[in-house]
């Protein structure tokens, strides 16, 4: 059988190419091109992004924990009138209570409300700490692997539901 000078070439350039690489893989450590000091350095950096993310999600819990002390020894009141235009007292003080609410400290009250008309309703409430359950946090952190240097921006989300004393007053007939 006859191998014409052109297969013959394509054979011989392929097998030296098999050689080549074959060659250039027996010389380095490993496959993906990494070496253990690249393997030791990437491990340093992902401990030391863990750190940093340790300690960061620490200080927002902390920043968390102050911002909301004043809703654990606090309630917040929501006042509806029906109809809408009466006045509301509390503890016979007049009061504004805005559409999200009160700040009291947490006891017992007595609200009031009173009509043009001179109808008045009023009710004894215990206003309870607005944060009655435990702050919780959600996270989500990422290496960035695509080579850049430092790490993807962690996203730490808090979720700390207010529970409101919710009073509602209705004019007398």
């Amino acid at each position: 059988m006859l191998i014409s000078k052109r297969n013959r070439t394509c054979f011989y350039t392929i097998c030296l190419l098999c050689v080549i690489s074959l060659l250039l893989q027996f010389g380095c450590e490993r496959n993906d091109g990494s070496t253990d000091a690249s393997i030791r350095r990437m491990k340093y950096q992902d401990k030391k992004a863990e750190k940093e993310f340790e300690a960061e999600l620490k200080a927002t819990m902390e920043k968390t924990e102050l911002m909301f002390k004043p809703y654990r020894d606090n309630g917040l009141v929501k006042v509806t009138l029906n109809p809408a235009d009466g006045e509301i007292y509390i503890d016979d003080g007049l009061v504004t209570i805005p559409k999200k609410g009160l700040m009291l400290p947490v006891g017992k009250y007595e609200i009031k409300a009173v009509w043009q008309d001179g109808k008045y309703v009023t009710k004894k409430v215990f206003v309870t700490p607005a944060l009655q359950e435990l702050i919780s946090y959600n996270w989500d952190f990422k290496r960035n692997t695509n080579g850049g240097s430092g790490n993807q921006k962690s996203n730490i989300k808090i979720n700390a539901p207010l529970s409101p004393t919710e009073v509602a007053l209705v004019k007398p007939m």
